[in-house]
């Protein structure tokens, strides 16, 4: 039992966002709705189900996660089919992310997991792959629409593939025989070319033997000259040293002379007058030595040195001697008297520092005793004594309970008249609620008559005086509390004061200090004076001692620079002649040093070696050409024999295609305008390959393919060649899907193509897909078993 197809669900797959069903039959299943409602996404399912893949994919026009509908995050796809053994159902999950999840149940209960693993079973359980799926079960108008319009190679290349001559096809192109064509023209234009430059070669090869030739003579006859010169020059060269060595010496004087006169300067001192600076100096040591506290012995050695009786040198270093001596003495005694004076007034300046530091402190009770002294002077100032003080705020006191009384008894005086008066308005008389006594209207003339104390006069009598009174105990307050703390801070007063006069004595004794100090170091700068005009004139006295015998110096080489000069007068013209001669020779070392560079140049590149290289390269290519020239031979013969065993294959398959494609054309295609097809192999001139020729019978003569057909007699024909392969082709696959595959065609085509799909293709499934709704509906009047899938409908599910 062939495998067909039970039912598909679809959901967010492509244009089904929402959740539809689909059961599938035998018999014929056309699937019919407008432009864009979702006819070819439901065969893309079954693409998809079985293989993973559909025919948008393979070709690149969108990607897998295009798959899924774009309101949705996922698409599932759920496909079964069936057999002799049960039922197969295929479940696939894509997810927008490109995650996919597939499971197969067989029959048996197993399910399969993996896409690589239930692509393996759709292959097996079909007996197709995916291409051969789509090429011959899985058919559409665009297809068929590039199979009718491409190229005949292209054509034939899909052919070849539909009747398994693919691969005796590209063995067959595999053959590199144009490859090994180019490579031997290539082989024998190299060998031409390398004939042709050994030739040449050759010819600069006896050109170089000439000119080497030239150019060793040239060479032997400048040796020549060149050893009678060096012969000359040798014999002149002892005098030509002296000559240079003279000269050089000249400068060398000449620059001492220079330098040494620019040292002595305008004036050269005399020795009587370096005697007499020596004897200064040793006066101003002695004076140094007398102010210092040094040794006798110190002190001794400059009176002992005899200036005149000594050399000016052995005088200078004596001198230097004791200077050095009497100056490190001096600092010595300078670095110890700055210590010990240093200290002692630092001492005393810490003892004042400390002393102020106290004061410091000591200063905010110093202020804090000065502002209770002026607090009480200025109470004494504003309010008299403390006794006065007191007797005000006692009269004060007095006052202020006077006035409360008063202020009580005026308060109750005033609230019993109002008491009185209200009860009088109210009837004839009353009774006084303070004595008893019976007061009637009459009364009234009475009290109006007594004199009145007025509330608000004696509450405001009062605040006076309480105001007052609380001024003057807040002044006692105060005066009370700048005493107690005078007595509080007399104490540090007292100590303050003590300070004061400690730091008087401290600052006299650290200024009589650094007058002492002032005073020592006045003398020491007397020393000071001393050392350093005896280490001044040391320096000038050395100064001119160089100078002394500098001049001896100079006057030694200027009569030493004489007798050169005569000397180098001689021996100039030899010297002039040795440089002419050793220029000539120069001039022939170049010109044998340029001819010897050209001969190792023109030994070391000869073209020998090269034409050596040549020869054994052209044995080499015309071996190649040998082996190339007989590939190629053997090549084209396998190539041809290749080609013969195709198109004998192409001829025995295409006998029975022919038989096959015209029983077809009679059962699918109503007018009578195509006679016949046929299918042939015939060799193209131009490559010598067979190709496949497609032709059609049209009032008896046969013409080529793509001549006098209109497109939908091509799409026709094209849908029968498939057909065909379609019932040659050993598979499972007991169904057949066309999508829109007669677009171009009228509606009598239609309805007998779909009328007749069944016995021509063998199968008991068709599913087509179509936009022709008219013949859809013909074709289920005049035909039974069809059912019809409105697109509209399925939407309308969701």
């Amino acid at each position: 039992m062939p495998v067909l197809l039970k039912s598909l669900e679809v959901e967010g797959f492509r244009y089904f966002a929402g959740k539809i069903s689909l059961q599938i039959g035998e018999g014929l299943t056309v699937i019919v709705g407008p432009v864009g409602s979702g006819k070819s996404s439901l065969l893309s399912a079954i693409s998809y189900a079985l293989y993973g893949t559909e025919p948008g994919l393979r070709k690149r026009l969108y990607s897998k996660e295009d798959l899924v509908n774009v309101s949705r995050n996922s698409a599932r796809v759920v496909l079964e089919l069936a057999d002799e053994k049960g039922v197969y159902r295929i479940t696939r999950t894509l997810l927008k992310s490109g995650r996919e999840d597939v499971s197969l149940v067989k029959p048996s209960g197993d399910v399969v997991y993996g896409v690589r693993a239930i692509s393996e079973e759709a292959e097996r359980l079909l007996g197709l792959d995916f291409e051969e799926f789509y090429r011959s079960v899985f058919l559409n108008f665009v297809d068929l629409f590039l199979l009718a319009y491409g190229t005949p190679m292209r054509r034939s290349k899909v052919l070849d593939r539909l009747l398994g001559l693919d691969a005796i096809a590209g063995l067959a192109k595999s053959i590199p025989v144009r490859m090994v064509g180019e490579e031997l023209e290539r082989t024998r234009e190299l060998y031409e070319q390398t004939l042709e430059d050994m030739r040449k070669l050759e010819d600069e090869v006896q050109a170089q033997t000439r000119r080497l030739e030239e150019l060793r003579k040239k060479r032997g006859a400048l040796l020549e000259q060149l050893k009678k010169l060096n012969a000359e020059i040798e014999r002149l060269l002892p005098s030509k040293t002296e000559y240079e060595s003279l000269s050089g010496g000249i400068k060398a004087e000449e620059q001492a002379i220079s330098r040494l006169k620019q040292a002595l300067g305008a004036k050269t001192p005399g020795e009587e007058e370096l005697y007499v600076l020596a004897e200064e100096i040793k006066q101003s040591l002695l004076r140094a030595a007398e102010l210092l506290p040094v040794s006798s012995e110190l002190r001794e050695r400059p009176t002992k040195l005899d200036v005149f009786g000594s050399d000016l040198r052995s005088v200078y270093a004596s001198l230097k001697e004791a200077g050095e001596a009497i100056s490190n003495e001096y600092d010595r005694c300078v670095e110890e008297f700055e210590r010990e004076r240093a200290v002692r007034l630092h001492e005393c300046q810490m003892r004042l520092k400390a002393v102020e530091e106290q004061l410091i402190r000591l200063e905010p009770a110093v202020r804090d005793y000065e502002k209770a002294e002026q607090t009480l002077s200025r109470i004494s100032r504003d309010v008299g004594s403390e006794e006065s003080l007191r007797d005000k705020i006692a009269s004060l006191e007095r006052k202020v309970r006077e006035l409360k009384d008063k202020l009580t008894y005026a308060r109750m005086i005033s609230e019993l008249r109002r008491h009185i008066v209200d009860d009088l308005a109210r009837r004839d008389a009353t009774q006084c609620p303070v004595c008893g006594s019976r007061v009637d209207r009459a009364w009234l003339k009475t009290l109006d008559i007594l004199p009145r104390e007025s509330v608000p006069e004696v509450e405001a009598e009062l605040k006076r005086n309480e105001a007052e009174l609380e001024k003057y105990k807040r002044v006692m307050d105060e005066l009370q509390y700048a005493k107690a703390r005078r007595i509080e801070l007399q104490e540090s007063i007292d100590a303050y004061n003590e300070l004061l006069n400690m730091k008087e004595e401290i600052s006299e004794e650290c200024e009589a200090l650094k007058e002492s100090l002032q005073q020592e170091r006045q003398n020491y700068r007397m020393v000071e004076l001393h050392v350093s005009k005896a280490l001044k004139d040391l320096s000038q006295l050395r100064e001119g001692i160089e100078k002394l015998e500098l001049a001896r110096r100079l006057d030694d080489l200027e009569k030493s620079l004489e007798e050169k000069r005569l000397r180098l007068e001689e021996l100039f013209p030899i010297a002039q002649a040795c440089r002419e001669l050793e220029s000539k020779a120069g001039k022939l070392r170049e010109e044998l040093a340029r001819l010897e560079g050209e001969i190792r140049g023109l030994e070391s590149h000869s073209p020998q070696a090269q034409l050596e290289e040549l020869e054994e390269r052209s044995r080499s290519l015309k071996e190649r050409l040998v082996r190339l020239e007989e590939l190629y031979e053997n090549l084209v013969a396998v190539r041809s024999a290749y080609e013969k065993i195709l198109g004998y294959l192409r001829e025995q398959r295409v006998k029975e295609l022919n038989e096959e494609m015209n029983s077809l054309l009679k059962l699918l295609y109503p007018y009578s305008d195509i006679e016949g097809v046929r299918l042939l192999v015939e060799e193209n001139p131009k490559t010598r390959r067979n190709l496949f020729k497609l032709e059609v019978k049209i009032r008896g003569e046969w013409t080529p393919f793509t001549i006098r057909l209109s497109d939908g007699q091509k799409t026709v024909i094209m849908l029968i060649l498939l057909s065909a392969f379609f019932k040659r082709l050993s598979h499972n696959a007991g169904f057949l899907i066309l999508d829109e595959p007669l677009p171009n065609v009228d509606e009598k085509v239609k309805l007998m193509f779909m009328q007749n799909i069944f016995k021509a293709a063998g199968v008991r499934q068709v599913l087509i897909t179509t936009q022709a709704e008219d013949v859809v509906r013909a074709l289920a009047s005049e035909m039974e078993g069809v059912r019809v899938v409105d697109t509209r409908e399925l939407h309308a599910q969701t």
